[in-house]
């Protein structure tokens, strides 16, 4: 993980949050310049075959909370498949329901048959929550769905491992991630399942800019949001310092005239000092979620101070300044979900841009 301390990164300390997601038709994969805008309730849009080989539109579901696992039968997280179904059971009577989805992918963990797999989870843990047949959520064969959530979704990012958990609002909204060894019964996990159910945001607390804090840093936040606010636009907002290599590399990028001309049909630029402000580290401490693996170095911010995209690689650690084809791919996810007025060929050449940079270092 790169240093907390070498990126400071971004006020995107801000808790992980929904955006609209974006449907696309099960089975393509559009190219990333013809990826279409998003709208609300996209995991409402793609149908999956259940345990028991029917086709099952999730659309079913519109109207619950769902949380969506990738499961597996020999893995030393499988016995959170009794945790899972005791969290279903809980909450079933308030519209919630867990679904879970078998997969292969991590050491071979998954190796039976959709029949042997329902057999397994009924006898075993008296599972009752919906199961799939299996899919692959990575790789060349992942399932339409998990492209969605990994690439196009408010939490992009690749699978880690398995028992990783989406938690779903009622409109098919994804409006948080949980890590494989997060436990069902993890009480920030519950609370945000309480608060989804209740029709609150989740996972708490509010992504909305919070009415604390003061000084040269907080004030130019407000300031960038204020303006996103008033041009219909986004705040791209990122911390920095004269020392951080990162962060200057970033800098220069968007500094580029071509890159600058094109961003700013969008977004709403802003950079905050971190280590040469009073208030500097107390503003960080104020938005800092507790996220063990860092901070994001970049983070979206609508006109109402709310997240709708960080910057974070498939470990949900800062990726800094785009250099890695992962990276590069995950920052042009949130670039194609947030950019309203770029064509595909200035949101190519933006990619491109970064792209001819990482090869030249």
């Amino acid at each position: 993980m790169r240093s907390l301390w070498s990126c400071l990164v971004v006020l995107a300390t801000l808790p992980l949050f929904a955006q609209q997601p974006v449907q696309k038709p099960v089975g393509v994969h559009p190219a990333p310049d013809q990826m279409p805008k998003p709208r609300p309730g996209a995991v409402h849009g793609f149908t999956l075959r259940g345990i028991d080989g029917k086709d099952v539109p999730l659309a079913t579901f519109r109207g619950k909370v769902l949380l969506l696992v990738n499961v597996a039968s020999k893995c030393g997280l499988t016995p959170q498949y009794k945790e899972l179904q005791a969290l279903h059971e809980r909450f079933a009577k308030d519209g919630f329901a867990v679904l879970g989805f078998p997969a292969n992918d991590f050491l071979g963990q998954e190796p039976g048959s959709n029949e042997e797999i329902a057999r397994f989870c009924s006898s075993t843990y008296g599972v009752t929550f919906p199961l799939f047949a299996k899919i692959a959520v990575k790789g060349e064969e992942q399932a339409p769905l998990y492209r969605y959530l990994t690439k196009e979704s408010p939490f992009p990012g690749e699978v880690q491992w398995n028992f990783q958990k989406y938690l779903v609002d009622r409109e098919g909204n994804v409006i948080a991630r949980f890590a494989p060894r997060t436990r069902p019964d993890d009480p920030k996990l519950v609370e945000a399942v309480e608060a989804a159910v209740r029709g609150k945001a989740a996972p708490p607390p509010s992504t909305a800019l919070p009415k604390a804090g003061s000084g040269p840093a907080a004030d130019a936040l407000r300031g960038a949001v204020a303006r996103a606010a008033r041009e219909d636009k986004v705040a791209l907002v990122w911390w920095s310092a004269d020392w951080c290599g990162w962060c200057k590399k970033f800098e220069a990028y968007v500094a580029r005239p071509e890159i600058a001309a094109v961003l700013a049909q969008d977004f709403v630029l802003q950079k905050l000092t971190t280590d040469h402000m009073a208030d500097g580290e107390a503003t960080r401490k104020h938005y800092a979620d507790g996220r063990e693996t860092g901070i994001p170095f970049l983070v979206w911010l609508d006109g109402q101070g709310q997240v709708v995209g960080r910057s974070l690689d498939a470990k949900g650690e800062n990726i800094g300044h785009p250099a890695k084809p992962e990276e590069i791919e995950v920052f042009m996810a949130v670039v194609r979900r947030t950019a309203q007025r770029a064509t595909p060929e200035q949101i190519a050449l933006l990619q491109s841009t970064l792209v001819d940079l990482a090869a030249k270092r």
